[in-house]
């Protein structure tokens, strides 16, 4: 009996302890908090924000990690700081979270510091704020919002798979975007195979490559020619000379025209007409210090790559000659292509190719601003190589396409 006592107390002190750290960290004239009050979903962006409310300078230091243990944990980090000035003042940045791991939080200044702990949710977590962001990467993990939001707040957290309970009266119900209105069918989760989309970056072009490769043999004609007339001392110095100029200028043409190569792919999903731009981008780098745009999650090697998120750039801790695939934070956009009523629908500027419709097969080609009623078969029931991953994730009836340039659009089978 005493020892069930025992579990019971401490398992109520745990939970105390938990409870407290739940919220915001505070110091007197600032606070610091990740996601809603210290209440967020990982797979998904975060919002990381700093705030003073009296004069002084502040700092706030988030930290996490990625990985096995016995693999070695990669460190994450994002760093936020106000300088003394007087008023109340924001700062904040958006950040990508895909642990389960603790987020540990450190708010520093002049009136002391303080460190709190925050677990991420394993699932979607039911929201009532009154101040939501309006970037549609924050609700990729479907959370469900109880509070009446404005159009413009509302089309952002559809778009990026949110569930409303309460909906304005100048949008539909039912799937809007990746989310949708009163308990909408589950969202779609892109990040495990939108790697697989990525172009290929390759190493930077040199500046002019056979210049300088016929700088090189010239010089090697020169050695001829000094290795022949070497007691003579005109040639010695003329040779000498010729040889540093050719010198100047086969490294200026062997040097590369950037410090890094970079192509990018986008894909475009949602429904109705609404939802998401997701640009994937491939960087081949040649030097080691990478900084990125802000906010961008690498698409590969994430449990061996240290990164670390500041205002306006991302920092990775990455060896140069190498390439990295990364996802810039996606934001919300118009889909220029439907299926309603049995008819597609391009809306585009661009012709559709490789139509294929999840449930009834390969599609022909719809011309710009054309329109269809479909057909369960035309003349294959297979889908391209390239769309055989998203089979996996991506529900019947839902529409896939390529635009002239390789955009890729995806609509979502609607549903009421």
């Amino acid at each position: 009996m005493f020892r069930l006592g025992f579990v019971i107390a401490v398992l109520l002190l745990f939970g105390m302890a938990r409870a407290e750290e739940e919220g915001t960290v505070q110091v007197p004239g600032a606070f610091a908090e990740v996601g809603w009050n210290g209440r967020f979903s990982s797979q998904s962006w975060v919002e990381f924000r700093l705030v003073a409310t009296n004069s002084g300078a502040f700092k706030a230091k988030l930290e996490t990690s990625e990985g096995r243990v016995l693999e070695g944990l990669t460190p994450i980090t994002a760093s936020l700081e106000l300088p003394d000035e007087a008023g109340v003042r924001e700062t904040r940045l958006i950040l990508p979270i895909t642990t389960t791991r603790m987020v540990k939080i450190t708010l520093s200044g002049a009136t002391g510091t303080v460190t709190k702990r925050f677990e991420p949710s394993a699932t979607p977590i039911e929201l009532d704020e009154t101040r939501l962001p309006l970037e549609p990467s924050l609700y990729l993990a479907g959370q469900t919002i109880l509070a009446q939001l404005e159009p413009k707040t509302a089309l952002s957290a559809l778009a990026g798979g949110a569930n409303l309970i309460e909906i304005p009266t100048s949008l539909p119900v039912g799937n809007t975007g990746l989310g949708g209105v009163k308990n909408h069918a589950p969202q779609v989760k892109l990040l495990n195979i939108l790697e697989k989309y990525a172009p290929t970056a390759k190493a930077p072009e040199r500046r002019h490559f056979a210049l300088g490769l016929w700088s090189v043999v010239t010089f090697v004609v020169l050695l001829g020619l000094y290795s022949l007339k070497r007691s003579d001392l005109r040639y010695t110095i003329g040779l000498a000379v010729c040889s540093s100029i050719l010198a100047v200028v086969g490294w200026w043409a062997s040097q590369p025209i950037a410090p890094f190569h970079e192509t990018k792919r986008t894909v475009l999903i949602g429904a109705r007409g609404w939802g998401l731009k997701w640009t994937i981008h491939a960087r081949f780098s040649l030097r080691p210090d990478w900084v990125l745009p802000a906010g961008v999650l690498p698409l590969e090697g994430t449990n061996h790559i240290q990164r670390d998120y500041q205002i306006g750039s991302t920092k990775l801790q990455h060896a140069g000659w190498q390439q990295i695939r990364y996802l810039t934070p996606p934001t919300a956009t118009r889909i220029p292509m439907r299926l309603e009523n049995g008819k597609l629908i391009n809306e585009s500027s661009a012709k559709l190719d490789k139509i294929f419709i999840r449930g009834l097969g390969r599609q022909e080609p719809l011309a710009v601003g054309a329109s269809r009623q479909i057909q369960s078969q035309i003349y294959e029931t297979l889908p391209w190589d390239e769309y055989v991953d998203l089979m996996q994730v991506l529900p019947e009836g839902t529409v896939m396409a390529q635009q002239e340039g390789g955009t890729l659009l995806i609509a979502l089978a609607e549903q009421p």
